[in-house]
């Protein structure tokens, strides 16, 4: 069974049915890992090691995307066709603005892109009356089949049925098929958020720390979904993070700098292809907590036109990390989140999180300081101080995670444990669809 996501356009019915079941997993996660932690973090020797999904070892989703996108209704509603073949082919597989395949080629710089047909209505013979919310996606594929359809041979799959007000906008998993359900318009914004989490991405949120850019924290609050400037925070259309592009493996490894000197350096704006040599993730390691600061150049290019009212020619400071879900009691798998920083806290709004020229961003428990000096049309240029020296030898500098961070990663920095659908993406260890434990997707 398919579970609803509450993402962007919920009903306020909606989000308190979905919120409640989520506020009782999360409690439950966080129970066992003050009573149990080893149960939930860790394995005993004789299972298998955890499993790290990181930019060396995983299957990049690169090259062509296949989806087949299913269109059905039920047989109390088998008159409610509300969009036609050609209308949902052009938000998904058109190479023109605004569509989920024009966003992807863009974000990626043509290294990801999305084919497939379109096919239904189909009419399931299940009653879809009352309030709760049914997943007749099974069904629905065997209806394809007897059609004709060769519905095994797409690996993601898109289902899509008449709006239902009593149920959430959209549901995703990830797996083999990785599946996204709609439930009623398929806006391009949705399904490019939901197309992040079958690509392996997390959400992005921000992390506002009173009248502080960042401290302890115990002393900051998590604003989920609150990054304004990327897809897989507020449900917009802006470009991923470079942490994320990064991740994907659409930028170079050349193209990401892990800086532990004092001194400037010249980054370029995410939004174009940059040449081998040229940095678009500038990576600043943070000590106390083991993990990296990501700064990111933005300009209102394509799909971050936007950003002329907000972030344009600023400098985005994020933080990455790696969250935890556990499948079986075997294997520990991880995907990338993020937290945006507001650099200007004393505004209350985070329209103006980025850093502007003369900003500075200051870690003042890792002794960091990072000035935004000057940009131009092709470039911004920053200057890294570190106090005291810099950080060489006790900083993982791969961003790889091994058995030995995963007891900091959940305990020590109060990070929520939130349950997700995954699969192993190392191809020879596929798991089976039963073996994937489908929880929510989010709060």
């Amino acid at each position: 069974m398919l579970s609803q996501s509450p993402y962007s356009h919920r009903h306020p019915l909606v989000v308190i049915l979905v919120l409640f079941p989520m506020l009782t997993i999360f409690l439950f996660f966080i129970s066992q890992m003050l009573l149990f932690p080893s149960s939930v973090l860790a394995h005993p020797s004789s299972s298998p090691a955890p499993i790290v999904l990181s930019t060396s070892t995983q299957n990049l989703p690169v090259g062509e995307q296949k989806i087949l996108v299913i269109m059905y209704n039920f047989q109390n509603n088998s008159h409610e066709t509300p969009f036609t073949k050609e209308e949902v082919s052009a938000l998904i597989f058109s190479d023109t603005p605004p569509s989920l395949n024009s966003y992807y080629k863009e974000v990626s710089f043509d290294k990801t892109w999305f084919t497939g047909d379109v096919v239904g209505w189909y009419t399931v013979p299940i009653d879809n009356s009352g309030s709760s919310c049914i997943d007749a996606s099974r069904e629905a594929e065997e209806i394809a089949k007897q059609d004709g359809i060769d519905v095994d041979s797409y690996p993601r799959r898109i289902y899509i049925t008449p709006w239902k007000e009593s149920c959430g906008t959209s549901g995703s998993t990830d797996g083999n098929p990785s599946t996204i359900s709609i439930n009623g318009y398929p806006g391009v914004d949705v399904l490019i958020h939901e197309i992040g989490h079958n690509l392996t991405l997390g959400h992005a949120h921000a992390l506002v720390c009173l009248n502080q850019v960042i401290t302890h924290y115990s002393l900051c609050q998590v604003q989920y979904y609150g990054d304004l400037f990327t897809a897989m925070g507020k449900g917009n259309m802006y470009h991923h993070s470079a942490y994320f592009k990064a991740f994907l493996g659409w930028l170079l490894p050349s193209q990401t700098l892990i800086a532990t000197q004092n001194g400037s350096y010249t980054l370029y704006p995410i939004e174009t292809q940059a040449t081998a040599s040229q940095i678009q993730d500038f990576k600043i390691p943070k000590p106390n907590t083991n993990e990296f600061y990501h700064f990111e150049f933005r300009k209102p290019l394509g799909y971050d036109q936007g950003l002329i009212y907000t972030g344009d020619y600023g400098i985005f400071v994020r933080i990455g990390y790696f969250l935890p879900y556990v499948i079986g009691s075997s294997h520990i798998f991880y995907f990338p989140e993020s937290y945006l920083l507001d650099t200007h806290p004393q505004t209350f709004t985070l329209y103006d999180a980025p850093l502007k020229v003369g900003d500075s961003f200051v870690d003042p428990i890792n002794k960091i300081t990072v000035t935004y000096l000057n940009h131009d049309e092709n470039s911004a240029t920053v200057s890294l101080n570190f106090s005291p020296p810099p950080i060489t030898s006790d900083v993982n500098l791969d961003e790889s995670i091994d058995s030995a961070d995963i007891k900091p990663l959940a305990e020590s920095y109060n990070r929520p444990l939130v349950p997700y659908s995954r699969y192993d993406l190392n191809q020879d260890q596929k798991l089976n669809a039963q073996d994937i434990v489908q929880v929510l997707t989010s709060f």
